[in-house]
């Protein structure tokens, strides 16, 4: 029972969302926006209790930090085709993908192969259709790109950050209105005012020394859709006063190819050394800082698929000004605080309203905290919830997939040959060996080392070593990454290498008379004592059942 029932005594509300974060554990998009708001928006459907279980992918290092209110979580589990049969047979509502254009490898363990056999129905969250729109990416991440893009085009739901994002879906990628539903966004609560005890001035004195006089900040990003380059255009035909009075703060993470960009426009522009200051990629105090200290925040972007920084701005009790292009102005909200992000004269003359209009400043703080209001993970939450609640009407029934087994051994002997027959008529069986064989499976047999490579080990609900008295040293490799059952089709005794292959098994099946050797402590995922079973190649149809319920047993 979950926490929230054990304190209240209801029963779990629905749907029972599976959600996949594997963004979290980090690598393609870093710790950019997509992973905080897939996080943010997992714990927000936590707190609303719509949540079965939030997965992590087994086959991927974690290599970002990952906050402990959600690592810890009792519903966080590993992505196995184990925990998804055992969450389907529970009664998981849907499948739900917070990062559908993530890179992974093997790129086969993106979306588990359970979810695809077993119908369970599948949305994702799209953050936006930047690739259709702006040549953002390079040539050899395209074609990984086009074949996310045609799985959005196939899910049950798609829920879009903004009314944008869902026109994009709808006009170009050809989605029926009906299968896009707009859940919006929100902020991390670490964005406020300042509270007693902050000392926003003191740490950007230390951290940015570069930063001498009041300044309009902007979060930005190295590409053409976030017009930079036309914000820095626009600065320097503001009155020469408000540029004395004021520098222009630039933050984003820069790549090397940057260099001096940004600077040497700016003084191609007649700006000064010290009008534009780019800060690089700063933490998030630094961040918070920023915009508590900043007299205004711009977003000249082009495109966005939603535009949190500007969200963000508005926590902090700091005004803004948005291009009114795409999403961006469904922040705010209000009309007079945007512009046309291609006018230059436009933009410089809002951001000169925006710094010496006091009764515009005002105005802008009043739409900020209206937005502030709006824009709520909580509120997120319950938009997603309702619109995945009804994924299961009129669709087909779920199937129930076989057991699918991975078997990893030498079949060369005649009692391995025996078992991966008995066991291929139960289940659905992928054969793994080093030595060469021929017969009518063949060509279903594949090489141990393509495990974790090309096929994704934890796509089976179980990986079954078929083991003798010498096994393969691929078989002991594959034992160490990737625990499953152990069968020893002789004494553990007999084998040298039998301690090293029960470390964290699933479970482990012995002749009769063999004792099994004593494990070491159980490695993730299965961080469990692993049973242990007497079998005998005399009852082979016992012993497989007694296999399969090791297996079931999970």
């Amino acid at each position: 029972m979950h926490l929230h029932d054990q304190l209240t005594g209801s029963q779990p509300s629905h749907p029972a969302l599976v959600v996949d974060l594997q963004t979290a554990q980090g690598g393609f998009f870093g710790d950019r926006g997509i992973r905080r708001y897939a996080m943010a928006f997992s714990l927000a459907l936590l707190r609303r209790d719509a949540v079965s279980a939030v997965l992590f992918n087994p086959n991927r290092p974690t290599v970002e930090f990952i906050p402990p209110e959600l690592r810890d979580v009792a519903r966080v589990e590993w992505g196995t085709t184990a925990t998804l049969r055992r969450l389907d047979t529970e009664g998981a509502g849907a499948y739900v993908m917070t990062s559908p254009f993530e890179r992974v490898q093997s790129p086969a363990s993106f979306v588990p192969r359970y979810v695809v056999d077993s119908g369970m129905p599948m949305a994702a969250v799209l953050y936006d259709l930047i690739p259709e729109i702006i040549d953002v990416y390079p040539p050899e991440l395209m074609e990984a790109y086009r074949a996310r893009r045609e799985l959005i085009k196939r899910v049950d739901l798609i829920l879009a950050l903004s009314d944008q994002t869902k026109r994009d879906a709808v006009e170009r990628l050809g989605v029926p209105p009906e299968r896009v539903e707009v859940i919006g966004a929100g902020a991390s609560d670490y964005f406020r005012p300042p509270t007693p005890g902050d000392q926003p001035a003191l740490l950007l004195a230390e951290r940015l020394p570069q930063v001498t006089r009041p300044y309009v900040f902007c979060v930005s990003g190295w590409s053409a859709h976030k017009n930079t380059e036309g914000l820095i255009d626009a600065w320097a035909r503001l009155p020469s006063a408000t540029r004395d009075a004021y520098q222009l703060v630039v933050t984003c993470r820069l790549p090397p190819r940057a260099g001096t960009a940004w600077v040497d426009r700016a003084r191609a522009r007649g700006l000064r050394e010290d009008d534009l200051v780019v800060t690089d990629h700063v933490d998030d105090e630094v961040l918070r800082a920023l915009y508590q200290q900043a007299s205004l925040f711009v977003s000249p972007s082009f495109y966005e698929g939603f535009g949190l920084p500007v969200l963000e701005a508005a926590l902090c009790d700091c005004p803004a000004v948005t291009s009114n292009a795409a999403a961006v102005p469904e922040v705010l909200q209000w009309a007079p605080s945007s512009f046309s992000p291609g006018d230059l004269d436009e933009m410089a003359d809002v951001v000169e309203r925006g710094l010496r209009d006091d009764e515009f400043r005002l105005q802008l703080r009043q739409a900020g905290e209206a937005a502030a209001r709006r824009h709520t993970w909580d509120s997120v939450a319950d938009r997603a919830a309702a619109a995945c609640t009804g994924l299961g009407a009129g669709r087909a029934r779920r199937r129930t997939p076989r057991l699918r087994l991975a078997l990893v051994g030498a079949f060369d002997s005649g009692d391995g040959e025996r078992v991966a027959r008995a066991i291929g008529a139960v289940a659905d069986v992928e054969r793994f060996s080093d030595v060469p064989e021929a017969g009518p499976d063949a060509d279903r047999r594949q090489r141990v080392a393509r495990l974790g490579r090309t096929v994704d080990p934890w796509s089976y609900d179980a990986i079954v070593y078929l083991v003798d008295e010498q096994p393969p040293d691929a078989v002991l490799d594959a034992a160490r990454r990737y625990p499953g059952v152990v069968w020893f089709l002789a004494n553990p005794a007999e084998c040298p290498d039998g301690r090293e292959l029960s470390r964290g098994a699933r479970g482990r099946l012995v002749p009769p008379g063999a004792a099994a050797p004593s494990a070491a402590a159980s490695v993730a995922p299965f961080a469990r004592p692993a049973p242990t079973r007497v079998v005998t190649l005399d009852d082979l149809d016992g012993a497989v059942a007694d296999l399969l319920e090791l297996v079931r047993s999970g």
